[in-house]
Formats: C-alpha cells, sequence, structure tokens
C-alpha cells in the first residue's frame, strides 16, 4: 500500500485517527507508515548490518542458497514480553509466542505502547536464517500509538494467520474492542 499512501492520504488518515479513528496495521502494512511523521514506528536498524558497502560476490556457487537463507525468516516461534497491563493484552501472561514469518523488523515505540516485543530473538521452534534473527532484539510485536482522540495499532506479526494461531486472536479482538475506545487524548 506505501506505493499507493501519497502525502494528502496520509493526511487524511492522519486527521481520521486524530478525531477517534482507530487503525489497525498488520504484517506490511505497516511499512506505509513506517518512518512517516507523526506514526510513530521506524525500522528496527539497532542490530542491521551496514549493506551500503559493496564487496565482490565470492560465494561460490554451490553455496549461494545456503548463503541466502540466512536473511529469510519463513516461520518460526519467538517468545515475546507481555506489558499485560495495556488492554490490548487484556487476557494474556507476561509472555507471548508469536508466530514470524518473516524478517520485518520495527524499533521499540518512543511515542507510544510497546504491548509486545522481542526482547531476544531466541527461537523456539521453526526456522530463522541467522542474520535475520540477530536484527529482531529489542523489537516491536505489538503496539499503540495514541493520536488526539484515536491510535494506531501495529500488529508486526499477523495474530490471525490462516486462523490456526490461536492464541493471537485474543490480540486483534482486544484491539477492536478494548483499545481507545473512550478517544484519550495524551
Amino acid at each position: 500500500y506505501s506505493d499507493f499512501m501519497d502525502e494528502e492520504t496520509l493526511d487524511a488518515i492522519s486527521s481520521w485517527i486524530k478525531d477517534g479513528g482507530k487503525l489497525i496495521a498488520i504484517g506490511n502494512a505497516i511499512s506505509t507508515f513506517k518512518e512517516k511523521e507523526g506514526f510513530g514506528i521506524k525500522e528496527n536498524k539497532e542490530n542491521k548490518k551496514d549493506t551500503t558497502v559493496t564487496e565482490p560476490n565470492l560465494v561460490p556457487y554451490a553455496k549461494r542458497e545456503r548463503e541466502s537463507i540466512k536473511n529469510l525468516i519463513t516461520g518460526s516461534i519467538i517468545k515475546t514480553k507481555v506489558d499485560n497491563t495495556h488492554p490490548l493484552a487484556f487476557g494474556y501472561d507476561e509472555e507471548y509466542f508469536t508466530l514470524k514469518l518473516s524478517n520485518n523488523s520495527y524499533a521499540l515505540l518512543e511515542d507510544g505502547f510497546n504491548v509486545s516485543y522481542i526482547q531476544d530473538g531466541k527461537v523456539v521452534s521453526g526456522f530463522a536464517g541467522s542474520e535475520a534473527i540477530k536484527n529482531l532484539d529489542n523489537s516491536l510485536v505489538f503496539g499503540e500509538v495514541p493520536m488526539g482522540n484515536g491510535s494506531i495499532i501495529y500488529m508486526v506479526d499477523n495474530p490471525l494467520f490462516r486462523a490456526f494461531w490461536e492464541n493471537g486472536k485474543l490480540f486483534f479482538a482486544n484491539a477492536i474492542f478494548f483499545t481507545n475506545n473512550t478517544g484519550y487524548d495524551y
């Protein structure tokens, strides 16, 4: 969606949220708001390897496939920390196991609520490339950024993936029914 969102459209969305709207951005939809002023979401660059330096491609042909998967996360379960005092986390303990399907990683929110986050990117189950997992430390999973009388909810990992990840469905229901229902202003 980021290709279709010009400055005028983003301003209209921002105004709608500030007037009491609630926007829930899931997965790749978050990239639409990444690094945009007022939306409070930034790419996690804390542990990211600098790719601006170009090195000659000296990886042997036989090892290229193995080398390329170092940057992939194709499905892994990772333990997260949860602020269960926030309405988005109603019904959860202090831990949540998220299903990570990509190497998307966003920094912890500076002006908002980090409801669930990966403290250290240890994989409980599944596959995650050695380089991709390094960028998950201190990264957002679920968060809320208040904007005027409304808010935007970020869900980096899709809690409704194929309707089988039962543990995440409550996060989505809480996002709809419990977050920012009073139009509080920060």
